[in-house]
């Protein structure tokens, strides 16, 4: 990155320096630290996405409401309520999804094999707010933090008073939404229930939706102790249309021919999950202590045809979680010392029964179980010494234990050769992550932020069991993949406007990633890469009757060096400077909230996702890429006190574009693409009782 970049980010804000004023804080809390605290003690590379924000934003989904925040981008393969969404914080592309960790209330759903988080299990009717930490989270949540942390806080039980809210909404592509909530709340405890349906036929053929969710909540509260108990079920139904061949050499356009059908009509995925959380907490003068206590099991099933050679498969995964945790304060005349401690002990139980077809499966030719453990510990201290500089320093160990066994049945009913042997293995890891930041504010305008820091990863169970050289399903062990990252930032407040300015740098070792060019099928450690670039923001508030704002992001995805050796099926390629695959160069977001009267709001967002490589194209050369594409959402929405009304465009331009798309390893000039909806309607209507 040039020099010239550097200076523009980092004295941007300091040129409008000269006279300004400070806004107020918000009385909002966060918990990078896992312990919650003033938002105005927020690291300088966290951003918070209130109730507010989310009630007034034209996006339907989670993932769509992150898309119109910072460098958050990530492929959306079928645009049907964001369910096979993956959400990319630092440039990885096509691993994205193991390298950005996603919580609920501070709880890892960023599972152990590769099926991704379930957003639609997530309605945004459901989260209070959104903590995205940049590049951080390592040393407080460990495994998979490589690019940062997405942290979505749902809201809780009242604790005073009954209310009641219906909610439902209908769109484009017979799409239905129904949502019940009542909670009631008496002294110090309260409790809730909500339920949540959706049901879409989606853009595309074979694409319906069919999703329930149901929440329980209880709050006791009383003093300086809490507990909250909550229960979580969901259930999934989905259609996979798979997606749209282009063949430059024989003419086959499918993505202008037949833009909405289905290359895999017999396809689909199963879903069915429970979580179990209790969480508790006390606090003694400026000490605190929590525990977290977890249990998750989630069951599938897929089946994919494959043109006659079909893949069916059932996967349950449960998961017991154990999070102690404690912060010891320290105050003197104009110092403050917070000391945070925990442990975090994850039992991961994972089961896989490979077959044909789902009357077969009774018998599968390969049952595979994996059973990993990971243990970690970490310390976090923040030193404050008045409201000029804070200093952290944290550092994290983590051990990872996992055995797996995969039983072939050669007797086994098996038409289309999945075929293979028995195989088993373990591994053990330890890998650590540190950080190190300095936060300097010599003017109550004006902030600087360094930071330095080493995260990591594990590769997950389904990256380990894939196909060896001569196609035998085998377990392939690959090394943790290691990231060292740095980061500058600013900050400066003028009258009621904020302007941001960062730079970022990040080398990554032994990064895990499916390998196309290989001799076999499955994965391994990719040479060195690098991610670098500066992110630019601003936002204005015009009192209560506008809100303006807008970020760009430039992110450079390299490959430092480094040869991916063919085979007979694929060719050698030279990955020395070549970019990242699903990697945009450039992104901008722009908002604009228009509020003529206290119960009528005005959104319009605008998000611009510059060009990018397709998956596989790692040595750049099949000369196409996706193109860059400009989505605008409009919202008008009127709350009164007791009713609000909500009415949605998206894609307002009705622009044709994809976010996704994977180049074939063996053929030139071909590639499947997974077009996204055009223009769409809807319309919400939301009732509250109290």
């Amino acid at each position: 990155m040039s020099r010239k970049l550097c200076a523009i980010a980092l004295a941007l804000p300091a040129l409008c320096a000269i006279g300004a004023e400070t806004i107020p804080s918000e009385p909002v809390v966060v918990s990078a630290t896992r312990f919650a605290q003033p938002l105005a003690d927020k690291p300088p590379y966290a951003t918070l996405i209130d109730r507010r924000q989310i009630e007034a934003s034209p996006a339907r989904t989670l993932p769509e409401l992150l898309m119109q925040y910072g460098p958050v981008t990530g492929p959306d393969l079928y645009g049907n309520n964001s369910t096979l969404t993956t959400m990319d914080l630092g440039g990885f592309g096509a691993s994205a999804g193991q390298n950005t960790l996603i919580l609920v209330d501070g709880r890892r759903v960023s599972d152990i094999d590769l099926s991704g988080v379930n957003w639609s299990a997530i309605p945004l009717a459901t989260v209070e707010r959104v903590e995205i930490l940049r590049g951080g989270g390592a040393v407080q949540y460990g495994d998979g933090a490589s690019a940062g942390v997405i942290n979505v806080i749902t809201r809780s039980a009242a604790t005073a008073g009954t209310s009641a809210r219906l909610g439902g909404g209908i769109a484009s592509h017979d799409t239905q939404r129904v949502q019940v909530e009542a909670a009631h709340g008496a002294g110090s405890a309260g409790f809730g229930i909500l339920a949540n349906h959706y049901d879409s036929d989606g853009y595309r053929a074979n694409n319906r939706n069919l999703q329930n969710v149901v929440q329980g909540d209880f709050n006791w509260r009383q003093d300086d102790y809490s507990t909250r108990l909550s229960l979580i079920a969901d259930s999934q139904r989905l259609r996979l249309p798979g997606g749209r061949l282009v063949n430059r050499d024989t003419g086959v356009d499918l993505l202008q021919s037949d833009r909405r059908g289905a290359a895999t009509p017999l396809d689909y995925s199963t879903r069915a999950g429970l979580q179990v959380n209790l969480d508790l907490s006390s606090r003694q003068e400026e000490h605190e202590a929590a525990l977290g206590l977890g249990y998750r099991d989630k069951a599938q099933t897929s089946y994919f045809d494959f043109s006659g050679f079909p893949d069916y498969r059932e996967v349950d995964l449960k998961v017991l979680s154990a999070n102690p945790r404690l912060r010891l304060s320290s105050r003197g005349e104009d110092v403050r010392n917070d000391l945070v401690m925990g442990m975090d002990f994850y039992s991961w139980d994972y089961r896989l029964a490979l077959a044909a077809s789902p009357t077969l499966v009774a018998q599968p030719v390969h049952r595979v179980r994996g059973d990993q453990s990971n243990s970690s510990f970490y310390l976090l201290d923040t030193l404050s010494v008045g409201r000029i500089l804070t200093l952290t320093a944290g550092a994290r160990v983590e051990q990872l234990r996992l055995r797996a066994d995969d039983a072939y049945d050669a007797s086994a009913p098996d038409p289309t050769f999945i075929g293979g042997s028995s195989s088993n293995g373990t591994q053990r890891e330890t890998q650590h992550a540190w950080e190190l930041g300095v936060h300097m504010q010599p003017t109550a305008a004006f902030s600087l932020g360094a930071r330095a820091s080493r995260s990591y990863r594990f590769a997950t169970v389904d990256e380990i069991y894939e196909f060896s050289p001569s196609f035998v399903r085998v377990f392939q062990f690959l090394r943790p993949q290691v990231n060292r990252g740095y980061e500058l930032s600013s900050e400066l407040r003028i009258r009621r406007a904020a302007l941001t300015g960062s730079l970022f740098h990040t080398d990554v070792t032994d990064e895990i990633h499916l390998d196309p060019f290989g001799t076999g099928v499955g994965n391994t450690n990719l040479p060195p890469t690098r991610r670098r670039g500066l992110s630019l923001g601003t936002r204005v508030d015009a009192e209560d009757f506008l809100t303006l704002s807008w970020q760009f992001t430039y992110t450079e995805a390299k490959f430092r060096s480094g040869v991916l050796t063919g085979s007979g099926f694929t060719r050698t390629a030279s990955l020395a400077g070549k970019q990242v695959p699903l990697v945009p160069r450039t992104k901008f977001n722009l908002a604009l909230e228009l509020r003529p009267s206290e119960r009528v709001s005005l959104t319009s967002t605008l998000v611009h996702v510059g060009a990018q490589f397709m998956e596989n194209d790692e040595d750049n050369s099949l000369g196409e890429r996706i193109p860059a594409y400009r989505v605008i959402d409009l919202k008008a929405r009127y709350a009164a006190p007791s009713w609000a009304v909500d009415f949605v465009v998206n894609n307002l331009t009705d622009r044709k574009y994809y976010s996704y798309a994977v180049r074939s390893a063996s053929s030139a000039r071909r590639f499947n693409a997974y077009p996204l909806p055009e223009r769409t309607f809807g319309l919400n209507l939301e009732l509250q009782f109290k």
